[in-house]
């Protein structure tokens, strides 16, 4: 008798086990809001945060470039230049306060820059082909507030800022100080001119750059030491999601400048301002020596 009902609460607690199992089943797992946060960073937001193809690409279309103000020593031409990433280590950082989340995203960028160099006129018969390695760390800052109910299994968090990104070698001497961002306004009242100082301010999505379809941009980069640097500017167009083009300088008032126009198709892009030690660009022993800002804007049709 003591058998019999012993059998019997065993098979009620099996069978209560079990529907509690099945519910949590319909339930789905319950993600935490670090995890969720995570998601929408990889996927509703990837636009956003991702940046890679607006730093690196194959851009080999320099042609024959010559530097000056380098030592007799060095390589007369540049034929042709580029960055071939081997390893990104993605370190997310978030801290929770209330319904507001702080998010510091830190790429660590391993890879070599590849260099073809000559002393030749063009066409050159001879090129030599260097690597120099390169350890590269981007920042970039954001903030998500939470726009759903916190009781809830699955909160709901929505990107509200980020930043731009900085982009900094190893053991690196040169440096960006501002950049001025000039653009068309609608209809005839001139020129916006825009000067950002800390690419790693945050912005509201609301504040985000916001262009119409293929307008011309013109950047002009002020730098620590130009007459040292190689500046390049990273743009995408309508048909191509990378291009890279040489910076003209400026020898009077020792600046770099270029103009690119956007792409005629509507989203989020990343155009990157990159400069580069000269002497990283033309000699087969100084160090990769490098800096870059990449800022976000949007391309919208206008109403």
């Amino acid at each position: 008798m003591k058998l019999y009902n012993k059998i019997v609460l065993s098979t009620a607690a099996l069978a209560i086990l079990l529907l509690s199992t099945s519910c949590t089943k319909e339930q789905g797992p319950t993600a935490t809001d670090e995890d969720e946060i995570k998601t929408l960073i990889n996927q509703e937001y990837t636009d956003w945060f991702e940046f890679t193809e607006s730093y690196t690409g194959d851009s080999t279309d320099e042609g024959l470039t010559s530097f000056s103000f380098l030592a007799a020593d060095s390589f007369q031409h540049v034929f042709a230049w580029w960055r071939r990433i081997d390893d990104v280590n993605r370190i997310l950082d978030i801290h929770i306060e209330n319904d507001t989340a702080s998010v510091i995203l830190t790429r660590e960028i391993d890879g070599n820059l590849h260099l073809l160099l000559t002393n030749e006129p063009y066409p050159p018969e001879t090129l030599f082909h260097i690597l120099k390695p390169f350890f590269d760390t981007a920042i970039r800052y954001a903030r998500f507030v939470r726009t759903g109910v916190s009781s809830e299994p699955r909160s709901r968090w929505t990107l509200d800022a980020i930043s731009n990104i900085e982009i900094t070698s190893e053991n690196n001497t040169v440096a960006i100080d501002s950049i001025l961002i000039s653009y068309p306004t609608d209809g005839d009242s001139g020129n916006v001119d825009l000067m950002l100082r800390d690419p790693l301010e945050l912005q509201t999505l609301d504040e985000v750059l916001t262009f119409a379809p293929n307008t011309p941009v013109t950047i002009t980069v002020y730098t620590n030491d130009p007459e040292n640097i190689a500046a390049f500017l990273h743009y995408n167009t309508s048909r191509v999601k990378h291009k890279r083009v040489r910076f003209q300088y400026d020898p009077d008032n020792h600046v770099f400048y270029g103009t690119w126009h956007t792409p005629g198709d509507e989203g989020v892009y990343h155009a990157g301002i990159d400069i580069l030690n000269r002497a990283t660009l033309l000699t087969d022993d100084y160090p990769y020596d490098s800096n870059a800002w990449l800022f976000i804007y949007r391309v919208v049709t206008p109403k």
